[in-house]
């Protein structure tokens, strides 16, 4: 078996979603492992086997994103005798990780090299994004709406094990009015964290949410625009940070969780070129 190194600039965690509101668990063994230890969510992963989508995704408002999905199986991640994530109530879930390059060209060579890898081995390095879309659960609408609100729905909690973590069911992109109040480098140069306030308005009057982080690749040329006092605005997704829900985690059981607003991140791809939608459902721009 061949095995054959690709970079790609982020990981999405398999999850299923029967439900708006639900409790998923996740492996401290494989969390330790895979997250720097100055909290950053961007890390390798090496894996025995992957299988990549025939097709990378068509790019327009309908929340086409470019991304080729590559499935990894859990079987693929490690020794099998410990699930890396699952329903919280369940011993196995059958979950693996999807790893979603961006912007994927079927003419370029990094397309043909990664379907011709298919069932090889192979090493990944990005960022691991934990978030819940529920595409197993009716139809599919247009991403990309205008964030407006954040609520305050994340809550964690641990065992021995796992740590445990909520997650509703959310749209997948969102742009977002920011103004930057502080960043910082992560130690090993491979990204840079931003603190920032969230804003309903494109004249960044509406305060919804502070003390938001914001992620970016290191070699991103947006990683140098994030500096205090700029107001912009962001794509991006968001995701919840695992080593901070561990953290965070630490002496709550089940039985008590403790709410975790510090660990959900946005990790943004850039400045926005078009409007928002209006909502997730019509492929609508958005005035404001």
């Amino acid at each position: 078996m061949t095995s054959r190194r690709l970079l790609l600039l982020l990981f999405l965690f398999s999850l299923s979603a029967y439900g708006q509101l639900k409790w998923y668990k996740f492996d401290k063994t494989f969390i330790d492992q895979h997250y720097s230890q100055d909290g950053g969510a961007i890390g390798s992963l090496e894996v025995s086997a992957m299988h990549p989508a025939k097709n990378p995704h068509p790019v327009d408002c309908g929340g086409h994103d470019g991304e080729l999905h590559i499935g990894i199986e859990e079987n693929a991640l490690g020794n099998g005798t410990v699930p890396v994530s699952s329903l919280a109530n369940q011993s196995d879930s059958n979950f693996g990780i999807v790893a979603e390059p961006p912007n994927v060209k079927r003419s370029t060579r990094f397309f043909t090299t990664i379907e011709g890898a298919d069932g090889n081995q192979a090493a990944f390095f990005g960022y691991f994004r934990l978030w819940n879309e529920g595409h197993d659960v009716g139809q599919i609408f247009p991403s990309n709406p205008l964030l407006k609100s954040v609520p305050a729905w994340l809550r964690v909690a641990e065992d021995q094990k796992f740590v445990y973590v909520q997650l509703l069911r959310a749209d997948n992109f969102y742009q977002m009015p920011v103004t930057v109040k502080q960043r910082r480098t992560f130690e090993n140069g491979t990204g840079v964290a931003a603190l920032v306030d969230v804003f309903s308005d494109s004249a960044h009057q509406n305060l919804v949410y502070q003390n938001l982080t914001v992620v970016t690749a290191g070699n991103d040329g947006l990683s140098s625009r994030l500096q205090p006092n700029w107001s912009t605005f962001l794509l991006g997704f968001f995701s919840v940070n695992l080593k901070k829900a561990e953290k965070i985690a630490s002496g709550h059981g089940r039985a008590s969780p403790v709410q975790a607003p510090g660990a959900l991140e946005f990790f943004a791809f850039g400045v926005p070129l078009q409007k928002a939608v209006s909502s997730s459902q019509p492929c609508v721009k958005e005035d404001d």
